[in-house]
Parts: C-alpha cells; structure tokens; sequence
C-alpha cells in the first residue's frame, strides 16, 4: 500500500463519523426519555388533575428528530411508545392511536409491542370505539399474563361501563382490578377510585366512602389525593355524616399542597353547611369564592347556588334571577353558565304558568258571579251597581265584548223599551266558561310537568298532580294527573300503589287511552303482567336520569348507549330526540345536537319526533344566521377593533393548533369525512378579545363546501382560550383572519419505517 498513513486517517474519520452518528442518535433518544420523564413527574405531582405538562411537547419533538434524521436507530420503538404515550397524556388520541399502530406494524419483535396493545385500547376508550377497545383489551388480557398488562386492562375494560353510566357493572370491573395479584399499587388505588365514582354516582355513598377511603391506603399522584378525599367528604355528606364530611373539607382547606383548588372545597363546604341548618355561614363561603376566584368556574358555580338556595329557602324569585343572571356571565359557556340559564328559562315558564293560572282564575270567578245575576253590560248604570264589577279588571279579562254576546238584538219586537228590545242568550258565556276551566286545569297540568321533568320538584309537582285528581269535571286531565301520580310512585320504589293508581285508571276510564295504556301496563290483555324489554328498561333509566336536573350529561350517555345498543328499536327516535335537546339546552353542544337532529330528521322524517326534529334545526340555523348577521354588521363596534397589522403582537391560541386539535377530536366535532382522512380548507375572520375568548365568526372560505368543516372549526375555537393582541403593552380586540387546513394534525408522507435491529 502505498500511502499507509493516508488510510489510517480515513479510517479514523470514518470511526470518529460512526461514532458521532451514534452519539448523535442515542442523544436524541435520551432527551426524548428526560422530557417525558419529567413530565410524569409533573403530571403526578401536580395538584390538577387535568393538567398537560408541555415537557411531553418537548418528548414528541426529540422523538421526532430522532425518527426523521436516525431512522436505523434501534431506539425507533422506544421513541414510538413514549411519544404515543405523550399524546396520550396531551389528549391527542388519534395522534397517539397513530404512534402505537406504527409501532406494532413496524416492530412485532418489540418488547413494547403488548403494553403497546394496551394504550391503544385505552385509546379506544377515549375515543368511545368501543367495539375496538374491548376486543383489543380483552384479546390482550387473553395474550398475556403479565399483572401488569392484565391489570390495566382490566382497567380500562371498566371505563368502558363507566363512560356508558353502567355505574353499577363499572363498580363491579373496577373491583376486579383490585384483586389481580402483582398490580402495582398505583393502579389499586387509582381502581378503588374510581369504583367509588361509579358507587357515588349510583347514590350508593356508604359503598362509595369505603371504596375511597381504601383508595387512599394506596400510592396515588398529589392531584388524584385531592380528588379523592373531596369525592370522599361528598359521599360522607351525602351519606348522613355532614359533621365528618365537614371535618374532611376543613382539612382540605388546611393543606396548603391544594391552595389553588380551595374554591373547589369551599363551595363544598358550603353545600354542607346549609345541609346543617349554618346557612349564613355557607353563603359566606360562597361569597369567599366569588372575591377570591373571580371568573372561574368555581365563581360561576357559587352564584348559581345561590340563586337557587334563593329560590328554596328564601322564595325570593326577584333576588335568585338577579344571581342567576350573574352566573350566566361570570364564567361565559362554562356548566354552571349553562345550567343559570336553563333555571332562568324554568323560572320564567313557571312565572308564565302561574301568572296564565292567575288571569284564568279570575275570569272564571267573575263569569260565575255573572251567570248567578246576569247583567248587560250596555246597561252601564245596572252593571256599575254591581258587587264585582270593576272595570280595570273586566277590560284587562276582556270580559265585557263576552257577555255582549249574550245579549242580542231582537229584530222582531215593535217595543220601545230596551229590555222588550233585547234577547237573552248566555250560551256564549257558558261555553267560554267551560273551556276556561279546561285551560285553567291544563296550565295546572304543564306546571305540574315543569316541576317535575325540568326541575326536579317531586314534591311540589305531586301536591299538583294530587289538587287535579281530586277535581270532577275534566276527566283527561284527571286521567293524565293520576298517570302522573302512579309515574313518581314507580320512581319511588313504590310498586304497590303505582299498581293501585293504574287498575283505577284502567277501570274508570276503560274506553279511552289512558285506561287502554294503563291495562297494557298492567298485562291485562295476555292475563299477565308483560315483560319490559331491555330497550324499555334502558329508556326509562334514561328517563329517571333526564328528571335529575344534575344528571342530564348522564341521561345524554344513556340516550346515545339506546341508540347504539337498539338501532332497531322504536325508542331511538325519542331517545333521539331526548339526547338532542340535553346537548342544546343543558350542555351547549349546539353541534352535537344537530348531528342528532340530521340522524332523526333523516332516519325518521314521518315520526313526530323527525317533525320537531326538523323545526328544531330551522331554529338553530335561524340562531347562527343571526348570529352570522350580528358579526357582519356595522353597529357591533368593529370599526374601533385593531387589525392584526395594527397590534404589536398578534393574537395567538393557547396550546397553537395542537390544542385546538385536541379539543376537536375529544369533543367529537370534526365530521366523519375528516375522520376517515378527507381534508379541506376553511378561512375564517372573527375577533380575539383582550379577556382571551373569540366571537363574531365569520367564514370567508369553505372548501369543499357543506362538510360542515367551518361550523365544527368555529365550535372548537369558541371553547379555547386566546393570547390576545398586545398595543403599547395593553391587551386590545383583535380582528382577525386566519386559514386552517383540516385534519390540523395530519402527518407528512413518511416513508415504512425500517425493523428494528439488535443492539
């Protein structure tokens, strides 16, 4: 050879090349592992129990480096499972889902290949797939022995029940990963956790206050140790223990570890107090709130308590609007927002009713006082003259051109005089009185509904129900109270006079359809009591859940789980319907409910359920029209809002486009075309207020159209959180026009990834 030295510096470089390569490559991973280690540390040490450390960005970006520029590196599958991990605990499940795939495509050798299977049927299950999650889970527990896998399996399959308020068949899964030999502790504690949510939820509170106490026996994050002891002191409130409960919430407020979420206990506590008779000292507390939390959700909650124990306690309607309204704007489109509005709009129909019942009842009682001395009222003299005229009121009944009716002209009489002119017939009263007497009971009727379906007033809606089954003369209305009546009955466990109510019905009023309904329910048509059918069952659980003002999001779960479970039952049109009207009225999913609405509309259009379902979806379009009319026009003071290019930094979205496609695809807005990879373009303009929340929406461009890719886009954007636009230091409203490409997450073309090598 003739240059020896010259090779030996070749080969030199090429050792100090390979060398640097594999430093390279294996630094990458290592700061893929140090981020997301140190965002499970965070998250596990953390006093929120939602929070997302960006320490896990940092991750998928190293993770992704190190794919991109080192694709033969053997720490591929490592980076794979902790960026799909990453997603995960981000709330981006499609994105993890992807990860996962990849590394099971990719790497069937990896020994991450089975825990793997596990996050992508936990994946599953957040994404509700859950034909998907329970084969993957259930396959995997199956595949494995391994205690660990098995256990979060398990788990998992639990959440499945949970997430479909089968609370009852939840508590009992949970329970089973308790008992799985070699579970880590972590994962025990976290299932007697959640069994006890399922117990709470189920109004099972001892059962409930034991499953959390055992929890807190096991090794639980710093954030799941607040939880639980709050859901504790719950259930030993709602259990008859108010005095311990309020020992467990002091300890709370005590812990300066939770300081931040001391509002959350506070309010709490003052549920308690009240329970105890200390309601001063509980409407204090919420006061605390509201000076020390403004803006939050915990402030919105604390003045819709309020209102509403103005409501009971104090039957001061005046005063719980004023707070009700309060509510609505303290923490715009949070729950309790919502639920403020949903009382005011129950209030207002009650006031409605009673006020209905009110004019009706007076005009009742002065057409009796008439029929019993009959006066016309052209005869101003005579009528002035009598007890109970007064003519304010009779104007405002609009009494008086009614019994002009009474009195009419007689034609054929040659007398002079005005009685021999006139003949006498009060027909016209008579019926009007009639069916004055119907409306006045069917306004009795609807208040009786309205306090029982709307607002959970079992009580006041039975002393309704029971005044009208005991008045004669309207027998629909009395057949329908003693329907009513029976109806609580079986809500309260009641068999034995829900059953006497209907034979009565059944008897007194065989030839309607009241008495028809009601021997149908009683099996007399086959000599028997007829069977329910898992559909009905399953309906009127639905139903039971709707009539709980609290639990509406979970009649929503049940509602969606009939129509799931039943495609094929004559109850999905109703439970259509149902689910629709929780996701507009009581949760402000506008979208969702119209999803629901298109699926009845369309499915069931000759049903009376697909009819309202229709005016329904004209009513809401009537609602974004206006509100597409309100963002274009010239008196919403746009004129003095800065432009983008007038501000000195822009308006941005908290968390970017990544949080936006977050909530997108956790909420379920996006529409199925996206889902299943069809994209589109959507350029919108709207305005970033200096508080952080966007409004005025409109849409520049939508391409391709009618996908509903802008309405899904403008719903997510409305439940994020702005950095607004800075001038000269102060936060400003911001115009701005933005174009987004969906899906937002969509990955580059990336070439099969190579398999994995020994190391």
């Amino acid at each position: 050879m003739k240059h020896p030295a010259a090779f030996r510096l070749v080969l030199v470089l090429m050792a100090a090349a390979v060398i640097a390569g594999g430093c390279a490559y294996f630094n990458s991973f290592y700061n893929t592992r140090k981020y997301f280690e140190q965002g499970e540390k965070e998250r596990e040490s953390t006093a929120s129990q939602g929070a997302r450390p960006q320490q896990y960005n940092k991750s998928i970006e190293a993770g992704s480096r190190l794919i991109e520029f080192y694709p033969d590196s053997k720490y591929i599958d490592d980076a794979l499972f902790i960026m799909g991990q990453s997603y995960y605990w981000l709330g981006d499940y499609h994105k993890a889902q992807r990860k996962f795939q990849e590394l099971q495509s990719n790497y069937p050798n990896s020994p991450y290949f089975d825990a793997s299977r596990l996050w992508t049927g936990k994946v599953f299950v957040k994404l509700k797939k859950r034909q998907e999650a329970t084969n993957t889970l259930r396959g995997l527990i199956a595949d494995t022995e391994d205690p660990q896998l098995v256990s979060g399996a398990q788990y998992a399959i639990a959440e499945l029940y949970f997430d479909d308020s089968l609370f009852v068949k939840a508590e009992q899964e949970f329970i089973k990963v308790t008992a799985i030999r070699g579970a880590s502790d972590e994962t025990v504690g976290e299932a007697y956790w959640r069994a006890g949510d399922a117990a709470f939820r189920e109004g099972r509170f001892d059962a409930a206050a034991a499953h959390l106490k055992n929890a807190l026996k096991h090794n639980l994050s710093r954030s799941l140790v607040f939880e639980v002891r709050l859901l504790y002191g719950k259930a030993l409130l709602n259990g008859g223990n108010p005095e311990k409960a309020l020992g467990e919430f002091n300890s709370l407020l005590n812990d300066k570890r939770y300081f931040e979420s001391h509002s959350k206990v506070l309010i709490e506590q003052a549920i308690a107090l009240r329970g105890i008779g200390k309601g001063e000292q509980a409407r204090s507390d919420l006061q605390t709130v509201i000076d020390t939390s403004p803006r939050s959700e915990a402030a919105a909650q604390a003045y819709y308590l309020l209102g509403f124990w103005a409501l009971k306690d104090e039957a001061a309607p005046v005063k719980a609007r004023e707070l009700l309204e309060k509510a609505k704007v303290e923490r715009a489109r949070s729950l309790y927002s919502l639920k403020a509005d949903t009382l005011l709009n129950r209030i207002n129909k009650v006031r409605s009713l009673n006020e209905q019942r009110r004019w009706l009842d007076q005009r009742i009682h002065l057409l009796e006082r008439w029929i019993a001395d009959p006066v016309n009222p052209a005869d101003t003299l005579a009528l002035s003259g009598k007890e109970y005229f007064e003519s304010t009121l009779f104007d405002s009944l609009r009494i008086a051109p009614l019994l002009a009716r009474a009195y009419t002209a007689d034609t054929s009489s040659t007398a002079d005089t005005l009685g021999e002119a006139v003949a006498f017939d009060p027909e016209p009263v008579l019926d009007s009185l009639a069916l004055d007497r119907i409306a006045l009971q069917t306004a009795r009727f609807q208040l009786g509904e309205l306090l029982l379906f709307e607002m959970g007033e079992q009580d006041s809606a039975l002393a309704v129900f029971r005044e009208l089954a005991q008045r004669s003369g309207i027998d629909s209305v009395r057949a329908r109270a003693w329907l009513a009546i029976a109806y609580l009955h079986k809500m309260r466990g009641e068999q034995a006079e829900h059953d006497s109510l209907l034979n009565k019905i059944a008897d007194e009023y065989a030839t309607t359809r009241f008495g028809a309904f009601a021997s149908k329910k009683l099996g007399r048509e086959t000599g028997q009591e007829q069977l329910i059918r898992p559909d009905q069952e399953a309906y009127r659980d639905a139903v039971a859940l709707y009539t709980d003002v609290d639990r509406r999001p979970e009649a929503y779960s049940k509602f969606r789980w009939i129509i799931d479970r039943y495609p094929n039952s004559p109850l999905v049109a109703p439970s259509l319907y149902a689910a629709a009207l929780i996701a507009v009225r009581d949760m402000g999913d506008r979208a969702a409910a119209e999803e629901l609405l298109n699926q009845l509309a369309s499915s069931y259009p000759a049903s009376r359920q697909g009819q309202q379902a229709n005016q329904l979806l004209a009513d809401l379009q009537e609602i974004r029209d206006k509100e597409m009319a309100d963002s274009l026009g010239t008196d919403t003071g746009e004129s003095d809002i800065l432009s983008e290019d007038e501000v000195d930094r822009k308006p941005v979205i908290v968390g970017g486009v990544q949080a936006l496609s977050s909530v997108l695809d956790s909420r379920g807005l996006l529409p199925q075309e996206v889902l299943n990879g069809a994209g589109g373009d959507v350029l919108l303009r709207y305005i970033v207020h200096a508080d952080g929340s966007a409004s005025n929406f409109r849409v520049v461009l939508e391409d391709p159209p009618g996908r509903g890719l802008a309405r899904a886009l403008i719903s997510g954007l409305q439940l994020m959180d702005f950095a607004p636009g800075l001038k000269a230091g102060e936060k400003v409203d911001t115009r701005v026009e933005h174009r987004f490409s969906l899906p937002l997450d969509a990955p580059p073309n990336v070439r099969p990834l190579p398999k994995r090598r020994g190391a």
